[in-house]
């Protein structure tokens, strides 16, 4: 088995990779950890999670860089929103100068990918992955898998007539007020507080296919991995 450290913003996104990524990943040859990125540090205690709107990649991008030294034979990735991605990132204002959102994340991910490597100083294997817009546009993939979970019908039919404007699920926007985990915690009685948890679950009752096939930057980064993992593979 290979071994694929998934460094992810926070809980929900550890307990998605945990709860059903890991599990998916394993046919595919890979031996999974999730690991929440180090964010900070205040009076020399270590948080976790939460980037900082302003310093937080520098911080974030160090911590990768370290943990990829230690321990140079895995393989890494990552799950980071895009959603409130952190501004000091050195190719900011080039991204959001761009008016195609996959251009946006693929050259994100592209900044990411060369920096750290520059960090590191030597070839690695990590393959970058920015969840556009976060992790809750997954759940707007198929929310009649999770009705009944807390969910009612009419929930479930409020959710999927957001879905239907737009184009895909990756397309929900990124605005305070509109991004995919907002719209749920404005449907969803109680989201706020079991987001953690129930996003997780949501998600596997969802299952990996079903996001692959409705998101396709998603499945792109799925197909990267199984390439990593078996070269020969068309």
């Amino acid at each position: 088995m290979i071994r694929l450290k998934i460094i992810v913003e926070g809980q929900t996104e550890e307990l998605f990779v945990k709860e059903t990524l890991a599990e998916y990943l394993a046919h595919k040859g890979y031996s999974v950890q999730p690991i929440i990125v180090l964010t900070s540090k205040k009076h020399g205690m270590p948080y976790r999670g939460g980037f900082r709107r302003q310093q937080g990649y520098e911080y974030a991008a160090n911590y990768i860089a370290n943990l990829i030294k230690s321990d140079l034979d895995a393989v890494y990735s990552t799950m980071f929103d895009f959603y409130a991605f952190p501004q000091d990132v050195g190719c900011y204002s080039e991204v959001i100068g761009k008016c195609d959102i996959y251009q946006q994340v693929l050259c994100l991910e592209q900044y990411i990918y060369q920096d750290i490597s520059n960090r590191v100083g030597k070839y690695i294997n990590f393959i970058p992955y920015i969840q556009m817009h976060e992790f809750e546009a997954i759940l707007f993939t198929n929310p009649s898998a999770y009705q009944n979970y807390g969910v009612t019908p009419e929930q479930v039919k409020a959710i999927i007539d957001i879905k239907r404007t737009y184009e895909t699920p990756e397309h929900i926007n990124n605005n305070p007020e509109s991004a995919p985990s907002k719209r749920l915690i404005k449907i969803i009685n109680g989201y706020e507080h079991l987001k953690v948890s129930n996003g997780s679950i949501y998600a596997g009752f969802i299952g990996v296919n079903a996001v692959r096939e409705e998101c396709k930057h998603f499945d792109a980064w799925l197909s990267k991995l199984e390439k990593l993992a078996n070269p020969l593979q068309l």
